[in-house]
């Protein structure tokens, strides 16, 4: 299963899932669903749906194999899934699970509040730095975190600073793709 995503200039995205099945195995992927972590929680799920012959056995990370086909208590990131079959048939496919950190409900404040400030990411400095714009901060999203994980950002200067909680939550939303949401 992919996910293909597409941003056009004005920050607009949209998603598509697309499956592409082993035609060499007897092992077949139906439908992978996963549900978000939590910013550093471990809260996640991967559940799959599959079919081959005989006994089906589902490991991640060449550490948990088990019969049932639904992983619980993962926190955020990717996982190798290896779907086994009884005729000796794999499929190996790399499945994210995300934390559902939301930008419009927690990460805009932060920057709002402690970069897009007078003197600082409001656009004075040059157009792809003012960080009142989403697809600015969505194109600087690895350097936001880290520079905010640095302690760089907010500069000290600036009388700022970010709890350990509001860089954990830039961490998150930068690691799930610094989406829109």
């Amino acid at each position: 299963v992919y996910e293909l995503r597409a941003v056009d200039e004005n920050g607009c995205a949209a998603l598509l899932e697309v499956d592409i099945l082993n035609s060499n195995s007897s092992v077949e992927i139906q439908n992978i669903v996963t549900t978000d972590s939590g910013c550093e929680t471990n809260d996640g799920t991967i559940a799959v749906e599959a079919t081959g012959e005989g006994e089906i056995t589902y490991t991640i990370d060449d550490t948990i194999v088990q019969t049932d086909p639904v992983f619980t208590d993962l926190a955020s990131g990717d996982y190798e899934l290896i779907i086994s079959d009884e005729s000796g048939c794999d499929f190996t496919t790399t499945v994210r699970v995300n934390s559902g950190t939301s930008f419009k409900g927690e990460v805009q404040n932060i920057i709002n509040t402690n970069c897009a400030i007078s003197g600082c990411h409001t656009g004075a400095t040059g157009g792809s730095s003012n960080f009142t714009i989403f697809s600015n901060i969505q194109n600087n999203a690895n350097s936001i975190q880290s520079r905010t994980t640095s302690g760089n950002m907010p500069p000290a200067s600036s009388g700022l600073s970010l709890s350990d909680t509001e860089i954990g939550l830039i961490t998150c939303w930068v690691e799930d793709g610094a989406p829109d949401n």
